[in-house]
């Protein structure tokens, strides 16, 4: 509860207080309800200080503020100059009538109308706690997440939104050229099977909620939403609750994730498919006779993925023994 709400809960008690004792006769201290609203007042003021952002808007919500409280306080002196307060005249105004404050029945419109007049107290609530906790909250929200890379990804990034470079010391994982993609080309993928454990690298997302981190991956890639692991540490899930074939990875990528000062990364969770496209079980020997059965324009194409791929795998270092791709 902010100072302003407890100061305008204060000031309603002192008008409440001040109209039944005008219904009943009594009238307590103008002093008193003065000393009310200047408290009130001061309240506010701290409020304004102690606000988490100090910008122009806040100070001119502040005078506008401060403006209200001096009609507060005139109001707080009614009974001293006749009872012709701003919150009677208004009420006059209204109803169109002449109002006595000595009549019981008329004292009630008084008390709604005090209940009515700190309603403008209530703004330092609207325009600077209310945003500063929905900041506060949104903050809380708002992740540092990576994107782990190791194919073309690094290289040819296109439009995916990144911060800096791309960063060696990312997760180990065995990754090797053990899927055929839509253009004949051997790519990249994460391969317990049949590759050896790599160093990848990764980048900071400028994102802050994962899944526009994941909507940006998948469509770099151009593949759905199931293609594109992640793990979250703040919210103890991982896509591995999801793909049961993304699990082992979860869990590799969890280690290297509760390491470094990220919240949550993502990456390309495509699976190998060697076998299913070729009939082979993949091997360096069977990778290097796919290539080379390949026609020439869809070999060099191939080649040339290899070759910019900053991994060192056993089907890299195959193909450069035997002349096909330089270092």
């Amino acid at each position: 509860m902010s100072f302003a709400l407890l100061g305008t809960i204060a000031i309603l008690l002192f008008h409440i207080l001040r109209s039944t004792c005008t219904t009943l006769g009594c009238d307590p201290s103008p002093l008193l309800l003065l000393a009310a609203d200047v408290t009130l007042g001061i309240l506010f003021l701290t409020n304004i200080l102690l606000a988490e952002e100090q910008t122009i808007f806040r100070w001119i919500v502040a005078l506008f503020l401060l403006t209200s409280l001096l009609e507060l306080g005139l109001a707080g002196t009614g009974n001293a100059i006749g009872d012709r307060n701003y919150v009677v005249v208004t009420i006059e105004k209204v109803t169109s009538k002449t109002i006595n404050v000595r009549e019981p029945e008329e004292s009630v419109l008084i008390s709604i109308g005090y209940l009515l007049a700190p309603i403008p107290l209530l703004l330092p609530d609207l325009f600077i706690f209310i945003p500063g906790l929905s900041g506060r909250l949104g903050r809380k929200n708002r992740m540092r997440i990576g994107i782990i890379g190791w194919g073309s990804l690094i290289w040819d990034p296109r439009e995916l939104p990144r911060e800096g470079v791309w960063q060696d010391g990312g997760p180990v994982l065995p990754v090797e050229f053990s899927r055929i993609s839509q253009d004949c080309r051997l790519t990249l993928v994460i391969d317990y099977e049949n590759a050896d454990a790599v160093e990848t690298k990764y980048v900071t997302s400028p994102r802050v909620h994962l899944d526009d981190a994941i909507e940006d991956v998948r469509r770099r890639e151009s593949t759905t939403k199931q293609n594109i692991g992640f793990v979250d540490r703040r919210h103890t899930r991982d896509s591995g609750q999801l793909h049961e074939g993304h699990r082992r990875a979860c869990n590799d990528i969890r280690q290297w994730l509760n390491r470094s000062d990220f919240d949550a990364v993502v990456w390309t969770a495509l699976n190998p498919n060697f076998r299913i496209e070729t009939g082979d079980e993949f091997s360096v020997p069977q990778a290097i006779g796919y290539l080379q059965r390949l026609p020439q324009s869809s070999r060099e194409r191939a080649l040339r993925y290899i070759t910019n791929a900053p991994l060192d795998t056993p089907l890299r270092r195959g193909l450069m023994e035997i002349g096909l791709i330089q270092e």
